[in-house]
Protein backbone atom coordinates (compact mmCIF):
# COMPACT_ATOMS: atom_id res chain seq x y z
CA UNK A 1 0.00 0.00 0.00
CA UNK A 2 2.99 2.56 1.06
CA UNK A 3 5.56 2.99 -1.78
CA UNK A 4 9.40 2.53 -0.60
CA UNK A 5 10.52 6.36 -2.19
CA UNK A 6 9.90 9.13 -0.02
CA UNK A 7 8.24 6.93 2.49
CA UNK A 8 10.55 7.28 5.92
CA UNK A 9 12.16 10.40 6.93
CA UNK A 10 16.00 10.75 7.10
CA UNK A 11 15.85 12.55 11.38
CA UNK A 12 13.89 11.11 13.51
CA UNK A 13 10.91 13.14 14.68
CA UNK A 14 9.20 13.15 18.08
CA UNK A 15 6.09 15.26 19.84
CA UNK A 16 7.89 16.79 23.08
CA UNK A 17 4.64 16.77 24.41
CA UNK A 18 4.39 12.84 24.14
CA UNK A 19 7.35 12.08 25.72
CA UNK A 20 6.67 14.55 28.94
CA UNK A 21 3.11 13.24 29.28
CA UNK A 22 4.24 9.29 28.82
CA UNK A 23 6.81 10.16 31.63
CA UNK A 24 4.77 12.29 33.86
CA UNK A 25 2.49 9.44 34.20
CA UNK A 26 4.97 6.77 33.97
CA UNK A 27 4.23 5.14 31.03
CA UNK A 28 6.25 3.26 28.30
CA UNK A 29 8.20 5.98 26.43
CA UNK A 30 8.51 4.52 22.87
CA UNK A 31 8.50 6.25 19.37
CA UNK A 32 5.64 5.59 17.57
CA UNK A 33 5.80 4.37 14.18
CA UNK A 34 3.51 7.09 12.34
CA UNK A 35 6.03 9.76 13.63
CA UNK A 36 8.73 7.78 11.21
CA UNK A 37 6.56 8.61 7.84
CA UNK A 38 7.70 11.52 6.14
CA UNK A 39 4.20 12.96 5.29
CA UNK A 40 3.53 12.85 8.87
CA UNK A 41 4.54 17.09 10.49
CA UNK A 42 2.26 16.39 13.00
CA UNK A 43 1.48 14.71 16.01
CA UNK A 44 -2.11 13.17 16.03
CA UNK A 45 -2.93 13.91 19.78
CA UNK A 46 -1.30 17.12 20.61
CA UNK A 47 -1.64 18.69 16.81
CA UNK A 48 1.62 20.37 17.31
CA UNK A 49 4.38 19.83 15.20
CA UNK A 50 7.26 17.12 15.67
CA UNK A 51 10.14 18.48 16.13
CA UNK A 52 13.70 16.92 13.95
CA UNK A 53 16.20 18.90 15.74
CA UNK A 54 17.78 18.32 19.95
CA UNK A 55 16.90 21.09 22.47
CA UNK A 56 20.04 21.04 23.61
CA UNK A 57 22.72 20.00 21.16
CA UNK A 58 20.49 21.15 18.21
CA UNK A 59 21.67 17.99 16.10
CA UNK A 60 19.55 16.04 14.22
CA UNK A 61 20.14 12.52 14.44
CA UNK A 62 18.97 8.90 12.25
CA UNK A 63 15.93 7.71 13.53
CA UNK A 64 17.33 4.33 14.85
CA UNK A 65 20.76 3.53 15.78
CA UNK A 66 22.61 0.85 18.22
CA UNK A 67 22.27 2.70 21.32
CA UNK A 68 19.18 4.57 20.26
CA UNK A 69 16.74 5.34 23.44
CA UNK A 70 13.23 6.59 22.60
CA UNK A 71 12.51 10.05 24.29
CA UNK A 72 16.73 10.91 24.37
CA UNK A 73 19.11 12.35 22.07
CA UNK A 74 21.30 10.04 19.86
CA UNK A 75 24.16 12.65 20.33
CA UNK A 76 24.18 14.09 23.69
CA UNK A 77 21.96 12.00 25.50
CA UNK A 78 19.23 15.03 26.27
CA UNK A 79 16.29 14.38 27.04
CA UNK A 80 13.75 15.53 23.94
CA UNK A 81 10.02 15.86 26.49
CA UNK A 82 8.62 18.96 26.51
CA UNK A 83 10.97 21.86 27.88
CA UNK A 84 10.54 25.07 25.54
CA UNK A 85 8.39 26.62 23.30
CA UNK A 86 7.88 25.93 19.50
CA UNK A 87 11.08 27.24 17.06
CA UNK A 88 9.66 29.89 15.36
CA UNK A 89 9.81 27.71 12.05
CA UNK A 90 7.75 25.28 13.41
CA UNK A 91 5.15 28.17 14.58
CA UNK A 92 5.22 29.39 10.73
CA UNK A 93 4.86 25.76 9.50
CA UNK A 94 0.74 25.50 10.84
CA UNK A 95 -0.14 29.41 10.81
CA UNK A 96 -2.27 28.88 7.61
CA UNK A 97 -5.62 26.78 9.53
CA UNK A 98 -6.06 24.59 5.84
CA UNK A 99 -2.46 23.41 6.43
CA UNK A 100 -3.26 22.23 10.09
CA UNK A 101 -6.37 20.27 8.81
CA UNK A 102 -5.04 18.72 6.31
CA UNK A 103 -1.97 17.28 8.54
CA UNK A 104 -4.85 16.07 11.10
CA UNK A 105 -6.53 13.91 8.34
CA UNK A 106 -3.44 13.04 6.92
CA UNK A 107 -2.07 11.69 10.11
CA UNK A 108 -5.64 10.01 11.21
CA UNK A 109 -5.69 8.40 8.41
CA UNK A 110 -2.46 6.93 8.05
CA UNK A 111 -2.79 6.03 11.62
CA UNK A 112 -6.28 3.92 10.63
CA UNK A 113 -4.79 2.62 7.53
CA UNK A 114 -1.53 1.17 9.92
CA UNK A 115 -4.03 -0.33 12.10
CA UNK A 116 -6.07 -2.12 10.08
CA UNK A 117 -2.68 -3.20 8.44
CA UNK A 118 -2.70 -5.88 10.99
CA UNK A 119 -5.83 -7.80 10.48
CA UNK A 120 -4.40 -8.56 7.00
CA UNK A 121 -2.55 -11.73 5.77
CA UNK A 122 -1.31 -9.72 3.18
CA UNK A 123 -1.46 -6.52 1.36
CA UNK A 124 -4.21 -5.45 -1.16
CA UNK A 125 -2.72 -6.22 -4.83
CA UNK A 126 -2.47 -3.21 -6.55
CA UNK A 127 -5.82 -3.74 -9.07
CA UNK A 128 -7.37 -3.27 -5.29
CA UNK A 129 -5.90 -0.24 -4.98
CA UNK A 130 -6.37 1.28 -8.82
CA UNK A 131 -9.92 0.53 -8.36
CA UNK A 132 -10.45 1.52 -5.30
CA UNK A 133 -8.82 5.51 -6.76
CA UNK A 134 -11.10 5.03 -9.68
CA UNK A 135 -13.68 4.43 -6.75
CA UNK A 136 -12.71 7.81 -5.18
CA UNK A 137 -12.63 10.22 -8.49
CA UNK A 138 -16.55 8.78 -9.38
CA UNK A 139 -17.79 9.52 -6.30
CA UNK A 140 -15.74 13.13 -5.24
CA UNK A 141 -15.40 14.83 -8.38
CA UNK A 142 -18.07 12.85 -11.04
CA UNK A 143 -14.80 11.30 -12.64
CA UNK A 144 -13.56 14.37 -13.01
CA UNK A 145 -9.59 13.68 -12.49
CA UNK A 146 -8.63 17.14 -12.99
CA UNK A 147 -10.82 18.27 -10.08
CA UNK A 148 -9.12 15.85 -7.72
CA UNK A 149 -5.98 16.86 -8.64
CA UNK A 150 -6.92 20.89 -7.64
CA UNK A 151 -7.98 19.21 -4.44
CA UNK A 152 -5.55 17.41 -3.64
CA UNK A 153 -2.62 19.97 -4.87
CA UNK A 154 -1.17 17.41 -7.74
CA UNK A 155 -0.88 17.18 -11.08
CA UNK A 156 -3.87 15.14 -13.64
CA UNK A 157 -1.40 13.33 -14.69
CA UNK A 158 -0.23 11.49 -11.80
CA UNK A 159 -3.88 10.72 -10.39
CA UNK A 160 -4.09 9.12 -14.12
CA UNK A 161 -1.30 7.23 -13.11
CA UNK A 162 -2.82 5.53 -9.69
CA UNK A 163 -6.41 5.00 -11.14
CA UNK A 164 -4.32 3.00 -14.28
CA UNK A 165 -2.62 1.26 -11.51
CA UNK A 166 0.96 2.47 -12.77
CA UNK A 167 1.98 3.71 -9.21
CA UNK A 168 0.67 3.67 -6.17
CA UNK A 169 0.61 7.20 -4.14
CA UNK A 170 3.40 7.99 -2.05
Amino acid sequence: VFPVVGLLKHFQGWCPDCYQQWLNHKQVIYTPLLWALEVVKICPVHHRPLESQCPQCHRQFLPLWRNSRPGFCLQCGGWLGKNSELSPQLENLFSETAKLERQIWIVKTLGELMAQAQCFSFPPPRETIKKMHKAYVHEYTSDNVSALGRWLGLPRHEILRWCSGATIPN
